[in-house]
Formats: C-alpha cells, structure tokens, sequence
C-alpha cells in the first residue's frame, strides 16, 4: 500500500496542505484531537500551524483528521450551489451543453459531511482555481447525465463524483503535481496514477459517499478502449457514471486551456474512436453539433507545419524502437512479449488515427510539413492544431501506460523499454 493512501496516521501531504491554508485562512480543531492510545494532543478550538503539524504527524489518531478540522469561514452547501449556479450562467464556451438549467437543483439536494466539506475548502486553499475545476466537471457531468435521460440516483451519484474526482490529489506530494512529465520518473507516475484509488477511499471512508460514487471517482481516468488508468478497464467494465465523470473531466480540462473547447473535443473524438462508449457521445452529438464556428486566435501556419514534421519524425522513430524492443533478448519474456503487444495495438491505432486524417498530403517527401501548409485557411490550421494536441497527448498516455506496467514488473524491465518510453513521451 502506498504511502499517499493512508488516512491514520497522518498522511503528511495533506497535512502540509491544511497548514498552507491555515496560513492564509484560519483552521482549527473542531473537537479535541487524540491519539489511538488515548493521549490529548489537541484541545478544540486551537489553531493549525506548523508547530501542530509536528505533532499530529508523528500520532496514530484515534479519529482521522479529516473529521476533527474546521476552515474558518469555510463553504457550505449554499455557497457551493451560489458558485455552480454563476458557473454556469458564465460559461459560454459550454452554452450549447449547459442548456437546460434544471441540473442546478441537483446541486442544491445533495448532502456533504463536514468532513467532505473541509476537504474542499483545502482544495480551493490551494489554488483558486482549484475548486472551480471541481463545479465544471459536476456541471458538465450533470450536463451530459440530463441528455441521456439519466434517473435521478444517477444524476446524484455523477453530481457528487464530479465534485470530488480529484480529491485524493490533496494526499500526493505538491512536486508531483507541479512538476513537467519530464521532471518524474516511474515510482512518481505510480504514485499520480493512484490518486482515483484514494479519491475512491477517501469518498467512501471520509465523506461517507455511496459505493457508486466511490467507484465513478476510481473510473475517471479509464477510457473506454482500455487504454487509461489505473486499471485499465474497457467499456463493458465501466460503471455509467463513471464514463460520465470521464468525459465530463476531459471537456472541462479543454474548456481551461483552449478556445473552443467543444470543436476540440469533436475532433479528438473523431480521431480516435473508441476511447467512449457510442451512448455516451450520441448523447453529446447534438452539443458538440451546435458549437460556436467562429474561429479563435491565428494558428501560424510555419510553426504548425514544422510541429507536424516533427510528429511524423517521433512517430518512425517509434516504430523503430518497437521494432528493436521485439529483438531484445531482455524483453523476451511472456510478460513482456504482452506488454510489448499491447503497446504495438495501442500505437498501430493512434497511427491508423494520424494516416487518417490527411495532413499527410501536406508534407513533402522528405517529411518537411513547413511548405505544404503556407497560405492554408485558419480553420485547416485549425484543425491540424487540434489533431498535433490529441496524436501527442495519445503518445505521452501511452508512454505513461509503458512506464508503470514495465516499472511493475522489474527496474531491469524498465530501464529495457527504456528508450521506447522516452521517444513516446517526446511527442
């Protein structure tokens, strides 16, 4: 079990968490805090510092943190509804999804412990726009959940799972985080990769969600092609609720960082079928149909072209990696022969993906791109733009895939796919 999964005692990150806030916003001990064999370490009322820190962190407690800490000031369930409900009303990239404003009263009905509720207010400590990327998610959720017809268990379970489907970040090591992909190796990506399994936890035994929120937390980072995380998981093994937060996550992601957020999301589905099941997007079809045709900011066609070549570059030079990985007597192995498999299924499809879409007509044949797309109209650029983003994001999952399964098996195995696991990541 990880270190990160432990909830008594202490778990560290999370504490430094609560003194980061504390410093900014008072916290306290709403009850007096104990240690498993029954010593006073706190008296209620008293205020979280660094000082406390030291000594919570070297206790088993009686009774998890969670529950005997309060924000001064803190959110409660009105004032979570008061800011999905401006959410809501502000997003105009989403406005052919968020079209029916009945899901706000799912919102107001929900029910959170205060234990549940100071775990958000950590969240938002840490950064202000942290719990606003919760609310999206729950909305867009909530959004998707109302197009399928969705009944109401359903709709409260995606609800509060897209409210707390990051939550057990707050128990992983700030670095971890805040650090490039680059900047981390395999243990680090272990490590990232469970934070669905502690969310899962921490629902359950913390906030004292229903099973079924606990496991739509554990599923939104799984895909339904059985290409993500942390089980990799196919269509027919996943929970509706949590293909909902899935989806619901990845559009919110796009809403944060692009214009347009509902044209990426089109186009990346397009380019690789078979990450979500066929119910899920034809419920989203009639949304991601009506987006907005304006184009956004000028995509410069010379950096496009250049980028494009460089793709086309990582991508043989990775067909050539596969191919001397299938030589290595190190990788000669039942498991690793499978996990090689897997890799050539999963890069043979993000390539059929690539071919597909034409921008190879673009390049010249020597691979140069740059010329090819001079002159093109913004929204062919555009839309290489979006296909460069998701062949990219496609190869650096997969490198993530390759690099927990293979640091699972052996150090020796990782570092033999080494070199496979950096050219997919460079993309």
């Amino acid at each position: 079990m990880e270190e990160c999964f432990v909830i008594n005692p202490v778990n560290p990150h999370y504490l430094d968490r609560i003194v980061h806030v504390a410093q900014t916003q008072g916290v306290e001990a709403s009850e007096d805090i104990y240690s498993a064999s029954g010593i006073k370490l706190i008296s209620k009322g008293t205020r979280i510092s660094a000082d406390v820190r030291d000594r919570l962190i070297v206790h088993k407690l009686k009774k998890p943190l969670e529950h005997c800490i309060r924000v001064q000031n803190g959110t409660d369930i009105q004032q979570l509804y008061e800011d999905a409900r401006a959410l809501f009303e502000e997003s105009s990239k989403l406005r052919p999804l968020f079209e029916h404003a009945s899901i706000l009263s799912v919102v107001r009905e929900i029910s959170l412990r205060a234990a549940t509720l100071g775990l958000l207010d950590v969240a938002a400590g840490q950064d202000k726009h942290g719990l606003q990327h919760y609310l999206l998610v729950m909305l867009i959720g909530l959004a998707i959940a109302h197009r399928m017809k969705c009944g109401a268990e359903i709709m409260r379970t995606v609800a509060m799972a897209g409210l707390l489907h990051d939550i057990g970040e707050l128990y992983l090591e700030r670095r971890y985080l805040e650090e490039g992909d680059s900047e981390l190796g395999d243990s680090d990506w272990r490590k990232i990769a469970a934070h669905p399994l502690i969310g899962q936890k921490l629902a359950c035994d913390v906030c004292g969600m229903p099973q079924s929120v606990g496991v739509a937390i554990l599923e939104h980072h799984e895909r339904a092609s059985g290409g993500g995380y942390p089980r990799g998981l196919t269509s027919g093994q996943l929970s509706l609720p949590g293909q909902i937060v899935s989806i619901a996550e990845m559009l919110a992601a796009l809403t944060e960082r692009h214009d347009r957020p509902l044209v990426r999301l089109a186009l990346a589905i397009k380019l690789v079928p078979g990450e979500y099941s066929g119910e899920l997007l034809a419920a989203l079809s009639t949304g991601l149909a009506q987006h907005d045709a304006e184009i956004g900011a000028d995509i410069p066609a010379a950096l496009t072209g250049m980028m494009l070549s460089t793709l086309f570059g990582q991508v043989e030079a990775v067909n050539a990696l596969i191919e001397a990985c299938q030589r290595s007597p190190a990788l000669d192995s039942s498991d690793t022969k499978e996990m090689l498999q897997r890799v050539k299924r999963r890069f043979l499809h993000i390539q059929q993906a690539l071919l597909s879409t034409g921008v190879g007509m673009y390049c010249s044949a020597d691979g140069d791109c740059s010329i090819g797309l001079n002159g093109a109209p913004a929204d062919l650029l555009y839309e290489v733009d979006v296909i460069l983003h998701e062949i990219r994001w496609q190869m650096r999952a997969l490198s993530r895939d390759l690099q927990m399964r293979a640091a699972l098996v052996s150090p020796g195995i990782a570092q033999a796919f080494r070199a496979l696991i950096e050219a997919l990541d460079a993309a």
